[in-house]
């Protein structure tokens, strides 16, 4: 491949991460929207009952919608993370130099180093917004 095709596939490759680093972060959105929980009113408890309150033949309740949404918005954000570091790799590739010479490819690694930290913190301790 020629330089030319090496700077065309980081672009792409950084436009399409950006894409898909905004179809996560709605997802995060949704994450913190569902998460809404409304307030409680507390109930009187009934003093002498037999205790048989719980339903046998209740359905399972479907998944969070919060939870759904974060899970979505975690993997939308790794595979962001594996295109923007094509896009990264393919712009050192073309400019034969370590991609961080001008703004713009600093930007992009920079971006690259920073989503990597936080996916770091979720696989060793679950750290989530």
């Amino acid at each position: 491949m020629s330089t030319q095709d090496w700077a065309t596939l980081s672009n792409q490759a950084v436009a399409t991460a950006t894409v898909i680093f905004a179809l996560a972060w709605l997802a995060h959105l949704a994450e913190w929207a569902f998460g809404r929980q409304p307030a409680r009113i507390p109930q009187p408890a009934l003093v002498g009952a037999d205790g048989a309150a719980a339903r046998p033949d209740a359905t399972p309740s479907p998944p969070d919608r919060s939870a759904v949404s974060g899970r979505a918005g975690l993997s939308l954000t790794v595979l962001a993370f594996g295109v923007l570091l094509v896009g990264v790799v393919a712009r050192g590739v073309a400019a034969e130099r370590v991609p961080w010479g001008n703004m713009y490819e600093f930007a992009t690694t920079g971006l690259l180093v920073a989503t990597g930290v936080y996916l770091g913190l979720v696989r060793a301790y679950g750290v989530q917004w």
